[in-house]
């Protein structure tokens, strides 16, 4: 499209170092004040947090849907490096359950963004339903079905779903170590 400015995500000019330091200070701010506000953070408020000014976080993010944005994919990103890891257990099953307790201790700590996300229309994308998140929760899944630690029949889907029930129970302030053994409960082969 002729006259459409790229975002800083998919500008592909790289950016200067310090460009690339205001960035992630910004973004840092930004994870430490959306877990203590919850979506009433202020983009000033973040501005102020990382040492920058708001011009400089608005050159970055232009609204506050795509600060979210970034963060939401920092943590699809630290989600998938989760996945690689467990696959790193000798036993698919403690692969499993460290998965899972690593994924519901992360959640914990990201309420406030995941109440910030609440408000913001995705549309159709999905950000945890990419091809590398899929492929790398397929390799953890895999793995435990062969040695017959999980049920059979749960598939990608079915594990993203109670995902994403897990981040909406521990969203509500449930325990996070107990709501994970209810997914574990609910994925083991009887």
């Amino acid at each position: 499209m002729t006259g459409t400015i790229p975002s800083p995500a998919t500008d592909p000019r790289p950016q200067r170092a310090d460009a690339r330091r205001n960035r992630e200070r910004i973004l840092v701010a930004a994870r430490d004040s959306f877990a203590q506000a919850g979506r009433d953070v202020q983009m000033p408020d973040v501005a102020r947090a990382a040492g920058v000014g708001v011009g400089t976080l608005y050159r970055h993010f232009p609204a506050k849907e795509d600060l979210v944005r970034a963060l939401v994919g920092d943590k699809v990103q630290a989600g998938i490096e989760t996945a690689r890891e467990a696959l790193t257990r000798d036993d698919p099953w403690e692969a499993i359950e460290w998965l899972v307790h690593q994924s519901a201790t992360k959640m914990a700590g990201s309420r406030g963004l995941r109440d910030a996300m609440s408000v913001i229309d995705l549309g159709d994308e999905n950000p945890w339903n990419t091809e590398e998140a899929r492929r790398c929760a397929a390799a953890v899944l895999d793995r435990a079905r062969q040695t017959s630690a999980i049920r059979t029949d749960l598939t990608v889907d079915d594990w993203q779903a109670l995902m994403c029930g897990l981040s909406a129970a521990i969203a509500t302030g449930a325990d996070p170590a107990r709501q994970a053994e209810f997914v574990l409960a609910a994925v083991r082969s009887r």
